[in-house]
This record gives structure tokens, C-alpha cells and sequence, in this order.
């Protein structure tokens, strides 16, 4: 009798592969710019999508004057992919260009948000009747606003055209505009229509 003895070989063939992924970062809101008034809480969430979970990017906020200028920033992280930042009763000096950068390995991703923080102002001197003008005398009309901390813009008209520094010597601003001085006040081609307009704006960098 003869024994014939049968030997499977059975082969796995392992192919070794590096795993494929394209991170991202994101910020909540994602509204850009994010505009706010003074004194209000601004929450921001940096977050890095599409990676596994054994992945630990290394996350920061950074600010393009330094995050501490106000103290009303607190950065926190929440978990390996996730960086909050509370702007906490904004002022205007808050305001710029928030940064969330994220290093994996040998790579560095970034996302940027502009934040505006505009502040509320009124104007100083409310009354828009200048009542009766001697001729030739000059009169000073003002649009100066409170808080005097507040940057703003301001641009004069008259019948809708604009009113520039010294047009013909008859007009002069003062105080970073918001006064105009009508020189030698003539009631036949002086009088009319005075508008001025004014906004608030943000020094950004």
C-alpha cells in the first residue's frame, strides 16, 4: 500500500500600503469677514478634517499683532483636532486678521479669518438748525462724534457734491474733517444743504 500524502501550500500575499488622506483645516464660523459690535463675545472653532484619529496635528491660533494685546482672548484646545478662541467683550483693538495653523509631519496647513469689531458712536452735537448767519462772518458746522475714541471717516457735501479742503479758500476742515468752516459766509450763494456722512472704520494691516 502506498501512502500519498497530499501537501497544500496555501500563499497570502500581504501588500503594504501607506494610507492616503487630504487634511483640512476649517473655522466656524465660517463667515469671513466675522463683524461684530463692541462689547460682544466672539467664539471661533478651528478644526482639522480628514484625518484618522491616530493623527495628533499640532494646532495653534496666532494673531498678526500677538493674540494677548487686549487680554480678552482665551484660547482652548478641545480635543487632538479641535482649537477654540473666545474673544471675550470685543473692542476694536481686537480687530484684524485670527490665523489657525496646524502642522502634520512635515506640513504646515492654514486658515485665516478677518474679525471687525466696529464700535457705537452718536454725534456730540445733535442740532442741525444753524439759525441766522451774519453775512461775511463764518460758520462752523459740526459732525464730531462721541466716544472721541471712535476712528471715523468723514465726507461733507453740499447739494450732493462733495466739499473738498480748501475749494477756493471758502471751505476748511478741522479735526480730522468732522468740522467745516464756511469762510466769509455769503446768504446769496452760501446757504443750502449741508450733509455729512460718517462711518466707522478699522486699521487693518
Amino acid at each position: 500500500m502506498k501512502l500519498l500524502l497530499f501537501l497544500y501550500v496555501l500563499i497570502f500575499e500581504v501588500i503594504g500600503s501607506e494610507a492616503v488622506f487630504s487634511p483640512r483645516v476649517v473655522i466656524t464660523p465660517e463667515t469671513n469677514p466675522v463683524q461684530k459690535p463692541a462689547g460682544a463675545q466672539i467664539p471661533l472653532l478651528c478644526k482639522v478634517d480628514d484625518v484618522p484619529d491616530t493623527i495628533r496635528p499640532g494646532i495653534i491660533w496666532v494673531k498678526h499683532d500677538g493674540l494677548d494685546k487686549t487680554g480678552n482672548v482665551e484660547v482652548k484646545s478641545l480635543d487632538h483636532h479641535t482649537m477654540s478662541l473666545l474673544i471675550k467683550n470685543a473692542t476694536s483693538e481686537d480687530s484684524g486678521v485670527y490665523t489657525c495653523q496646524a502642522q502634520i509631519g512635515g506640513h504646515l496647513l492654514s486658515k485665516t479669518v478677518d474679525v471687525i469689531i466696529f464700535e457705537n458712536f452718536d454725534f456730540a452735537d445733535k442740532r442741525t438748525d444753524i439759525g441766522y448767519v451774519t453775512p461775511s462772518a463764518a460758520v462752523n458746522l459740526s459732525c464730531e462724534v462721541t466716544p472721541s475714541s471712535v476712528k471715523v471717516r468723514t465726507v461733507w457735501t453740499r447739494g450732493g457734491v462733495p466739499i473738498a479742503q480748501g475749494a477756493g479758500d471758502k471751505y476748511k476742515l478741522y479735526n480730522n474733517d468732522a468740522i467745516l468752516e464756511v469762510s466769509s459766509y455769503d446768504p446769496t450763494k452760501d446757504a443750502g444743504e449741508y450733509v455729512c456722512k460718517v462711518s466707522s472704520y478699522i486699521l487693518t494691516p
